[in-house]
């Protein structure tokens, strides 16, 4: 993925006088930035029209400067425990299940391959050194420390668009051997029928220790994987004491949170960079479309590769909008040594002062700042898609 030079972000889009604006700035270089204010009266660059008119408006915001940085952020949506899962000693088999949804399969790895130069295998879960991962052809690869291969399912490739019920597991047979089972069960769509085919994949390894001791779970880890996931369950046991641990999240719970609780232990399910939530799961026959009348058929997330929430950058510059400003859209204009720009957006409403009934304007503008605010996340997940002026 390719950045830009120059990116920022504000805390809030809009603001009345007394509230404080955080600029939050990323520079690929560690030149002066400068950020001056403008009031926008125009922003079509049609040559037919008006043009571009703006007002300097210093006076309200004196001219700032700083040195720029470089902040990184993470793109793509995914879970992991918040909290480690601490295996029972001298446990001997462990499985995790879990119902997955591909919708990208082979243009997706095809996408990553030649944008950000990493793997193009996309990572269903990961537990310690464990993962499950899909590849471009869609086939599931189970690895150990993200390189060795321990289990593959070639002769068969999940379609997209359909759900499987995937289920791995690992046994002890000797100091450093074990025994690996892949199996995968396609639903037949909206019947009650759960098994349309059956694959089992089953591979003896020998590897040190392969049943992480003390690790989160990850799924959609590094946020590659792109589709709905469902139920993750894990499961560790000692087939001779008896000592079994078994972790489960019913992902229709807290339906309008980012934590799901598990149900059989005290180990939350954090959701990062905000994947969809209420997304129909495999459950889903048809016979409900709200997500409220019945949420155990809406349980899935989903997961995307380009999923952003807050980048959680540091501050860079703090502005309390001043008392006697007039309202009306503003822009925040950063510019850098180089010549690199980036225009920041504020709608300014009035004060909220019942004092002057008089002063109220006759004029009421609505600006849709949440569609905006959609859209501005463009200009950092696809350069191809920043302006060069605001629109509104």
């Amino acid at each position: 993925m390719v950045e830009v030079e120059l990116a920022a972000y504000t805390n809030r889009l809009s603001g009345r006088p007394g509230d404080n604006i955080h600029f939050h700035v990323s520079s690929k270089s560690d030149s002066l930035i400068t950020a001056t204010l403008h009031r926008c009266i125009c922003s079509d660059p049609n040559p037919a029209g008006p043009g571009v008119v703006e007002y300097d408006a210093s006076e309200w915001f004196p001219v700032k400067s700083f040195i720029g940085r470089h902040q990184k952020f993470r793109r793509g949506s995914f879970a992991r425990s918040r909290d480690s899962i601490r295996v029972p000693e001298q446990s001997n088999q462990a499985s995790v299940d879990v119902w997955i949804y591909p919708t990208l399969i082979s243009r997706c790895g095809e996408l990553r391959t030649s944008t950000q130069g990493d793997t193009p295998n996309q990572c269903i879960w990961s537990w310690g050194g464990l993962g499950l991962f899909m590849n471009i052809n869609g086939c599931l690869v189970l690895c150990c420390d993200r390189k060795e291969c321990i289990a593959s399912s070639d002769q068969i490739m999940l379609l997209p668009n359909k759900w499987y019920h995937v289920t791995t597991a690992v046994q002890q047979t000797g100091n450093t051997r074990f025994h690996c089972t892949l199996t995968v069960v396609q639903k037949d769509g909206l019947s009650k029928k759960k098994l349309a085919t059956v694959f089992i994949c089953e591979n003896e390894v020998d590897i040190s220790q392969m049943i992480p001791k003390n690790a989160h779970l990850h799924l959609a880890s590094g946020g590659t994987f792109n589709g709905r996931l469902e139920d993750p369950t894990v499961r560790v046991s000692n087939d001779k004491t008896g000592r079994d641990l078994k972790l489960c999240w019913d992902t229709s719970q807290n339906m309008t949170e980012w934590t799901i609780p598990s149900k059989c232990a005290s180990n939350l399910l954090q959701l990062h960079n905000h994947p969809t939530r209420a997304v129909k799961g495999h459950k889903w026959d048809g016979s409900e479309f709200c997500w409220r009348h019945n949420p155990n058929h809406y349980g899935a997330i989903h997961f995307h590769d380009d999923d952003v929430y807050d980048f959680n950058w540091d501050s860079d510059l703090d502005w309390t909008i001043p008392k006697g400003i007039p309202s009306g859209v503003y822009i925040v204009r950063l510019r850098n040594d180089n010549d690199d720009e980036d225009s920041l957006p504020l709608f300014i409403c009035p004060p909220l002062d019942d004092t002057k009934k008089d002063e109220k304007k006759k004029l009421c503008i609505l600006m849709p700042t949440f569609t905006y605010g959609e859209y501005l996340l463009l200009r950092y997940i696809e350069p191809l898609y920043r302006l060069s002026t605001i629109a509104i």
